[in-house]
């Protein structure tokens, strides 16, 4: 028997041995075989009849099970295959956003003529029946893959509504809360293609016609395919004849095509182009961006928009053609420059959407469907003084584009898995999109005869940033933003430099990388002249000893200074430091040499250093309780020629200067064995000689002296006067150790200005409730204190301060949450967050803290103090833009010397002042800041402070931020150690409050560190301490944090699984993660979880527990324990059968009553 199909018709031929078979027998059998045919297909026919087999979809690869799984009835089911790359992506950040809109596209054409709605809505039907992409409908909990079913043609619905009767100022609100509501409910994609036509009659021959569609189906390429297919089908209907149309190319046709794509050679080609880049290129954001699996709030768009100037786009685009480049390069190009802006970097890495349209498959240019993808595009920029053209960068970055075509289809998540970032860390935070997608002349020319015009679609992504540019001499350029991270006024001013920029690129096009405008004159303008105007007069070219001598004379009575119950008045103060100024003049010291001062805080070491002064030398100050050791390094080290101490520290300095030999040793004086001349010297130092040397701990173990000159030490003095109010009614604490820069101000601001100072003891110095007794007691009026102090002042009960005019914090950063107790407990004292390195006479920077101010991660350090300036730079000295984190760097009067007699050390942070005069001098201070709009400064930690674990840089202080808002804990901090696997990070805690179990207390505290930073940025490891250690100035010492056992910890880290359902979510996640054993607490995105393989776990857990987890639960619970806890909790509120029955039962009391 054989058969064949012809002109339509089956023909069955069959041939037979007469020798064997009668001719009616095979007769017989033909006709039995065609009434089985017949019957065959009248069952398929039926309605209740038919199925399909794997072997119907093989591009799907589902076997029986799955396949009857599908959530489309089969009748309905035309095909079934694999989603796209970008579909996958599309699909997943849906599911994870539900309810925010994301990808829902609505576009609105705007109709002027008569139309006849019912062709209309069979035109469109049409349309839709010939494209199988805007037919399918999207499945992910049905075998390995995400899937796309296509449903057999239908009709199409197209929404016909008549609002000719609302009044017109009504229709636009109408139209846009009902898009508004549809957003919100978003697509059912499970079980119907997300593409919806509405044509609303809004006046006489006037309708708007909506299309609202999800992004996966079609992307803007397909918008002209769409509307020329339509535009020829309703002509021809109302013309009575067929539609002149070609069938069109499949999508299918492209899925099969990437499914016999190189791979392997996609993924090493993706692997050498990302090779040595580590990080995400970081954007500054207003608030942190916190990852898909933090579980923080749905996202909230904000869109800004601007345009070039006609004349300017097209110069860009004539330049462009005459140099065989695209508008699209220089576009980049600028995208690219807005971010080495914004990072400091010049290696800067960004999304890009490429139409996707595969050069080998031409057919596909007319195909409808999603093709776009988003890939990576890596930027490299010159590094100083590699000299480069504008146009040959411009040409580079071209080629870069090409070389990107060959690869572009491959997943976001395998170039990202093939990159050398950290896992779970994305590869870009901003998307780069250029709508370049070809519009016919028929379609222009058909949308005129109907008088029909576009309205902007909406459209936005799941990224923080998206830069969108739309072509034309007008150029459209166009900032989508997550308002969860981005203020507006943050986006407008990045909107702002995205074209400045892009004309910069036209305007230099001809010039040298070197010489582009990063920043622009005006900006530059504000962070070098703007932020700086702290220019003040004050009579810095008299000395210290002039101005004090003029009090002396003023009021000789009035007392100077105290210490508990002992006082001196300016009189007795000037006798005793002159006699010192008398015997260091005979004992042959003089200007620019440092008198090194061994006593405790005491009138007497005021009395010496005042006596230093009058001799024209400078002090060393030497603390008595600090190692002997350290001691004579400081003496050897800053060569000082003399000693002075007390008697009680008089045993203490002969051993001391034992160690020395005869020729080198200092000479020694005894403070109380002085009898000399109690008259001035009349010795007066020049604003240029030594004042002051402070040695301070140095990171190669070496301590560091620092050398203050005369007119720096009285501009800190003498400019604190009006910031603070001071006058002669003040009296200001000495509370710092002399060994700590704070101390120089503390101990002789007040004899400037007829005031008193009163040196605390250490006892009450470091107790906190001593302290504030101690400061009501004595009428203190002026306080500075370091932060751990401050917490503990708070810890206790309320002590009213009557007189307490100021507290300063100082010597390190204060927690916002700290500064929020102070002013709530005292809200009549004034709070001035102080900032100032050694090197720069102590403070150059104050901010007055407001209730408001206390509400970021950082404590703003305000602006410059008198005659000093501050700027942020990158690590070549370029200014950093304002909002960008830069290094702060200091010129002004303030600077100082640099280190006693190390050159090495000086050099690289003492450097020329690139904004000032010749001979200016800048001092890096390794701190890291940001500026705001308003010019004020936030302090973000230090450069050595930063990390980088597994690949990310982690900055310690936005850990210890938000551990110290938390209220179980009095004081916080975080380290890093070494352990078997890594690098990892600790935390050191001391607790509020000793009731609570340190298990819960610790357990809340993660909870609320994950729900506000990143995971990477959450310590694994935690210690309880009763207290922190500090070093001498009551700064936290970091070197001192004590070392866990972590190879010991991490080897018990794993724990057991508790009960049958924890035991099977932890083998779906071994399933999948492809890991030999998950533990109870083990971290989903640690084990090397991404969003994809997220997709495939909800899937498994769906069809094994049988039960409808989202997906979004994937993210939110990161170890098997809290996908556990949350699976208990939604079957804790299911609604059983019983529960019914009860429910019914209290209902039917309820009547009764």
């Amino acid at each position: 028997m054989d058969s064949q199909v012809y002109g339509g018709e089956l023909l069955l031929r069959w041939t037979f041995s007469r020798e064997r078979h009668d001719a009616h027998t095979i007769g017989e059998l033909a006709e039995a075989y065609l009434a089985e045919l017949q019957g065959l297909i009248a069952h398929c026919l039926s309605d209740d009849a038919g199925g399909l087999t794997p072997s119907d979809f093989p591009l799907a690869r589902l076997d029986q099970a799955q396949l009857d799984a599908l959530p489309v009835p089969a009748s309905v089911i035309e095909d079934v295959y694999p989603l796209t790359p970008m579909q996958e992506g599309l699909l997943l950040h849906t599911l994870l956003e539900p309810g925010t809109g994301l990808y829902y596209m609505q576009d609105r054409y705007r109709i002027d003529s008569a139309l006849d709605p019912e062709r209309f809505a069979r035109a469109w039907q049409a349309v839709v029946a010939r494209h199988e992409a805007l037919r399918a409908s999207f499945c992910w909990n049905v075998g390995e893959d995400m899937l796309q079913v296509i449903h057999k043609p239908g009709s199409t619905p197209v929404e016909y509504l008549d609002w000719s009767t609302t009044p017109e100022n009504e229709q636009e609100p109408r139209l846009q809360a009902l898009l508004k509501q549809e957003r919100e409910a978003g697509f059912d994609l499970l079980n119907q293609a997300p593409f919806h036509l509405r044509l609303i009659r809004v006046g006489e021959a006037r309708y708007w016609f909506m299309m609202s569609n999800h992004h996966i189906l079609i992307d803007a390429w397909c918008r002209s395919l769409l509307m020329n297919d339509f535009f020829e089908i309703y002509m021809a209907l109302g013309e009575g004849r067929d539609a002149q149309l070609a069938t069109p190319p499949r999508y299918r046709d492209y899925i099969a095509w990437l499914q016999r794509q190189n791979l392997a050679e996609a993924k090493q080609w993706w692997q050498r182009n990302l090779q040595g880049f580590e990080r995400t290129t970081p954007i500054p954001s207003d608030r942190p961006f916190l990852r898909e699996h933090a579980g923080h709030g749905a996202m909230v768009v904000g869109d800004c928009y601007t345009r070039l100037d006609a004349q300017d786009g097209a110069q860009l685009r004539e330049l462009a053609q005459a140099h065989q480049l695209t508008v699209n390069t220089f576009a980049q190009a600028a995208w690219a420059l807005v971010l080495r802006r914004l990072s400091g970097e010049r290696d800067v890495l960004f999304g890009v959407t490429v139409a996707g349209r595969p050069v080998a498959l031409p057919q596909m240019q007319r195909t409808v469907g999603l093709f776009i993808n988003s890939i990576a595009l890596r930027v490299k920029l010159p590094e100083d003084g590699q000299a480069c053209s504008v146009r040959d960068w411009l040409r580079g970055l071209l080629d870069s584009n090409m070389q990107l075509r060959e690869y572009e289809y491959l997943p976001l998540v395998t170039i990202q898995e093939h990159s050398e970032l950290p896992k779970g860390q994305p590869l870009f935070d901003s998307l780069f999109v250029f709508e370049n997608a070809p519009v016919e002349v028929s379609v222009l020319d058909r949308a005129q005869s109907l008088n029909a015009t576009s309205d902007s679609g909406r459209t936005h992504t799941n990224f923080p940033l998206t830069a969108v540019c739309y072509p034309g001499d007008d150029l459209g350029l166009h900032l989508s933003y997550d308002q969860r991270y981005f203020d507006e006024s943050t986006v407008q001013g990045m909107l702002a430099e995205f074209k400045r920029l892009l004309l910069a690129l036209v305007q230099g096009f001809h010039g040298d990388m070197a010489d582009l405008p990063l920043i622009g004159a005006q900006e530059r303008e504000f962070l070098v002249d703007g932020c700086n105007q702290s220019e003040q007069a004050y009579p810095l070219e008299r000395s210290y000893v002039e101005l004090f001598e003029e009090h002396v004379a003023q009021h000789p009575q009035r007392i100077a200074a105290s210490c508990l119950a002992q006082q001196w008045s300016y009189a007795e103060l000037n006798r005793r430091s002159n006699r010192l100024g008398h015997a260091l003049v005979a004992a042959g010291v003089g200007a620019d040499q440092p008198v090194a001062l061994l006593a405790e805080r005491s009138l007497d070491l005021l009395g010496m250093i005042i006596g230093s002064f009058k001799a024209g030398a400078g002090y060393l100050p030497l603390d008595p309780g600090l190692p002997g050791q350290r001691l004579s390094r400081i003496i050897d080290l800053s060569r000082t020629p003399l000693l002075v101490c007390t008697e009680a520290c008089r045993a203490q300095a002969q051993a001391l200067l034992e160690e020395f030999a005869c020729s080198a040793r200092p000479k020694l004086l005894v403070w109380e064995a002085l009898a000399g001349p109690e008259h001035n010297p009349g010795i007066y130092s020049a604003p240029d000689n030594l004042a002051y040397v402070i040695y301070t701990s140095g990171s190669t173990g070496l301590p560091k002296g620092v050398m203050v000159e005369q007119r720096g030490m009285l501009n800190n003095q003498l400019s604190k006067v009006p910031y603070l109010q001071l006058s002669d009614a003040d009296v200001i604490a000495q509370t710092a150790s002399q060994s700590f820069d704070i101390s120089v101000w503390q101990f002789l601001a007040a004899p400037l200005f007829g005031a008193r100072v009163d040196i605390v003891p250490n006892t009450l110095a470091h107790d906190p409730q001593g302290l504030l007794a101690h400061v009501q007691a004595q009428g203190v009026t002026v306080l500075e204190s370091v932060p751990s102090l401050i917490q503990g002042m708070l810890a206790q009960e309320h002590i009213g301060l009557d007189g307490l005019r100021w507290m300063l914090p100082t010597g390190e950063a204060m927690p916002p949450e700290l500064a929020h107790q102070w002013l709530q407990r005292y809200p009549a004292i004034g709070l001035v967050n102080a900032y100032g390195p050694a090197e720069c006479s102590d403070d150059v920077a104050f901010y007055r803290v407001d209730l408001a101010s206390t509400r970021g991660t950082y404590l703003p350090i305000g602006t410059p103090t008198d005659n000093n300036r501050l700027y942020l730079l990158d690590g070549a000295l370029e200014l950093v833009p304002q909002g960008a984190v830069g290094e702060l760097c200091v010129a002004g009067t303030g600077v100082g010397r640099g280190y006693v007699s190390d050159p090495l050390r000086t050099a690289p942070v003492f450097v020329p002042n690139p904004f000032g005069a010749p001979g200016e001098r800048l001092y890096r201070t390794g701190d890291l800041a940001r500026r705001r709009s308003d010019g004020v400064l936030e302090y973000v930690g230090r450069i050595d402070h930063q990390v980088k674990i597994r690949g990310y840089r982690i900055e310690l202080g936005e850990i210890e931020a938000r551990l110290h808002e938390q209220p179980e804990i009095r004081y916080a901090a975080v380290g890093v150690q070494e352990g078997v696997s890594g690098k990892h990070l600790v935390g050191y805690l001391v607790a509020a409050n000793e009731a609570l179990n340190p298990g819960e207390r610790l357990d809340r505290i993660k909870q609320r560190l994950r729900a506000e930073l990143p995971e990477y940025m959450v310590p694994l490891h935690w210690l309880w301490l009763d207290r922190l250690p500090l070093n001498a100035n009551g700064k936290l010492d970091r070197k001192a944090l004590p070392a866990l056992e972590i190879g010991q910890l991490h080897s018990q880290d794993y724990v057991a699984l508790g009960n049958e359902l924890e035991q099977t979510l932890a083998d779906i996640w071994a399933q999948v993660l492809k890991v030999e054993r998950v533990g109870v607490q083990d971290n989903f995105f640690e084990l090397g979880g991404h969003s994809l393989l997220a997709t495939q776990i909800a899937s498994r857990v769906q069809k094994t527990l049988q039960r409808e987890v989202p997906l979004r639960a994937m993210f939110e619970c990161s170890t098997v324990a809290e996908l556990a806890g949350y699976i208990d909790g939604l079957a804790a509120n299911d609604v059983s059968a019983e529960k019914v029955d009860r429910l019914s039962d209290l209902m039917a009391e309820l009547e009764g009553l």
